[in-house]
């Protein structure tokens, strides 16, 4: 007799009943896998667990600009905008007789040390800062078209600029201020006074004087400040074209400017 363990031999006589029975058809894989206890399935839980989704592709079109670089050593730089070179193309052909130079405080002797901190012009040679509009650029060296001149800026199209100018006090602020407006009438042509008016700019008493005038064939919006501070008198020209339809723009751009100044260093 065979078993699951090999041939056995059985004795006649302890056979009781031999009870014949079929051979089982192989049942479809289906059927026998639905037959199966649940104790012996596949433990595989009846729930779909949660899949994190996939991270979306970089798409096709992504500049290059957007990925990060990838070469070594690259350092972004920090430092504040370059000062413009150049002073005459910014310059109105008939600008240098705006500001006559006075008997000293000749600015060439000693070298400008200026710097461009944000939308800050910092002037650590005369010790004073001053609101720099975006857009505007800080032309290098004016002294050199303008001898009593201690800064400037100005637009790429020439269309604004603003001067800063300093001379020795000689008389009283009022006379000062006279002394220019007779100067400004010579210079520009159709001269047309619109307001004159006593204001405080970084904390001393100034002048205001703004008018219309025609100068290099165009016609200008000029704001003048004239402003005592110890033995010295700063004047402050601000002027933009009157051509443009951004006038009133512009002339609150210069106001604003004017009105920012502060001295950094002690009389």
């Amino acid at each position: 007799m065979q078993t699951s363990y090999g041939f056995a031999y059985v004795r006649k006589d302890s056979i009781a009943e031999i009870v014949p029975t079929e051979k089982k058809s192989a049942q479809d894989p289906g059927q026998s896998a639905a037959l199966k206890p649940s104790a012996f399935s596949a433990a595989t839980p009846s729930f779909k667990p949660a899949v994190a989704p996939m991270p979306r592709p970089i798409p096709k079109y992504a500049s290059a600009a957007s990925k990060p670089s990838s070469a070594p050593g690259t350092v972004t730089n920090l430092a504040p905008p370059p000062i413009a070179a150049r002073f005459s193309s910014l310059l109105p052909a008939d600008l240098s007789g705006l500001m006559p130079p006075g008997e000293a405080l000749d600015p060439r002797m000693q070298p400008m040390q200026e710097v461009v901190r944000g939308n800050l012009y910092v002037n650590r040679t005369y010790g004073f800062q001053i609101y720099k509009p975006p857009t505007w650029q800080v032309i290098k060296n004016p002294q050199n078209e303008l001898p009593n001149a201690v800064g400037a800026l100005g637009t790429d199209d020439q269309s604004t600029l603003l001067v800063i100018g300093r001379d020795p006090l000689k008389d009283s602020l009022e006379a000062q201020a006279a002394k220019r407006e007779r100067t400004l009438r010579d210079v520009y042509e159709n001269y047309r006074p619109v307001d004159k008016r006593q204001v405080t700019i970084a904390g001393v008493p100034a002048i205001e004087q703004r008018f219309y005038g025609n100068l290099g064939g165009h016609d200008w919006s000029v704001t003048v400040t004239t402003m005592a501070r110890g033995n010295d008198v700063f004047t402050i020209l601000g002027m933009t074209s009157a051509d443009s339809d951004l006038i009133q723009i512009q002339e609150n751009v210069i106001a604003r400017t004017i009105a920012s100044l502060q001295f950094i260093a002690p009389q």
